[in-house]
């Protein structure tokens, strides 16, 4: 049932968004092609990439935002994770992060770490608060990203890791793999 409210939403999702990117593309290239004013210059720098537009109409920067729009909507995909528990399905995972992409689970882990070593300071108590809470949506967000990407593993993980170090031979070598994996996800510093 969650699944198909899930489906039916994203497809209403990705067409309105088709839909008001395809608007603005039109928009811009009809304004582009009245020539409302003098033509216009811009530039654009990406990382290491740099686009410079001369002598163009301000159509050409309609329809650009349009088309960036499109593809920032659709470069991350909805992801849909059951997390199974026995034979029921428990608190299903749905996330807009890429399955494979752990390299936010690094940026969150450090992050926590961070806020954890500034808690322990001598901050004022409202800051602190303020610090509590935010490491704590932190953590959340993390245990979500981490059940999206290695589901009853991740809970394995928390309940054995410190039995897997002081009894290794109880585990297998694929165990020990993914706690590895898993270790260096969670303290990357």
């Amino acid at each position: 049932m969650e699944i198909e409210i899930l489906s039916t939403g994203r497809v209403i999702e990705r067409l309105i968004v088709v839909a008001f990117a395809g608007i603005s593309i039109i928009l811009g290239y009809k304004l582009f092609l009245k020539g409302v004013i003098t033509p216009q210059s811009g530039s654009f720098k990406f990382s290491e990439v740099s686009v410079d537009l001369t002598k163009v109409g301000p159509g050409i920067f309609f329809s650009l935002f349009g088309t960036i729009i499109l593809y920032s909507a659709h470069s991350h995909n909805l992801t849909y994770a059951p997390h199974k528990s026995g034979e029921t399905i428990e608190n299903p995972i749905i996330s807009y992060f890429s399955s494979n992409n752990l390299e936010y689970v690094k940026a969150l882990s450090t992050s926590i770490e961070v806020l954890s070593e500034h808690i322990e300071q001598n901050t004022p108590s409202q800051d602190k608060q303020r610090m509590i809470a935010s490491r704590d949506e932190l953590t959340a967000a993390r245990k979500q990203l981490m059940l999206s990407n290695f589901n009853e593993h991740y809970e394995r993980y928390l309940a054995d890791f410190d039995n897997s170090v002081i009894n290794p031979n109880n585990f297998s070598e694929q165990t020990h793999l993914t706690f590895q994996k898993i270790e260096k996800l969670m303290n990357p510093r």
